[in-house]
């Protein structure tokens, strides 16, 4: 009895794992078709064992929404822009990119439907 619940709950986990991996192929294939760039502000930056949790806002098409990551090295502060790749068919599937913010964009300058890549710096 004991041996027929072990394989059940190992069943169970693989079956978890293999959804949770489809449905994150399916948001990369998302992004990599029809994903957009935004700026996102950082509003919450807190130091943890895991490196340092970031909460950030994005917008796109006049709406607002949320995100967050958790990041080793990355020296951002609260009020930081960052540049968010977000997918047009929905925007709350959507990745931090690394890529450095110009000091002369504001988040409320950006085009309100993203950019195709990163723009270049135009603040010279």
């Amino acid at each position: 009895m004991i041996a027929i619940r072990k394989y059940f709950i190992l069943i169970i986990l693989t079956v978890i794992l293999v959804v949770f991996f489809i449905i994150s192929r399916i948001q990369k294939k998302a992004l990599n078709q029809e994903g957009v760039i935004t700026l996102g502000q950082i509003y919450y930056a807190e130091p943890s064992n895991r490196g340092t949790v970031y909460k950030y806002f994005y917008l796109l098409n006049g709406h607002q929404f949320d995100g967050g990551v958790t990041s080793i090295g990355w020296n951002k502060k609260n009020n930081d822009l960052i540049y968010v790749k977000v997918a047009l068919s929905n925007p709350t599937i959507g990745e931090v990119l690394r890529d450095k913010v110009p000091l002369c964009f504001t988040i409320n300058t950006q085009p309100s439907m993203g950019w195709k890549e990163i723009p270049l710096d135009t603040c010279r």
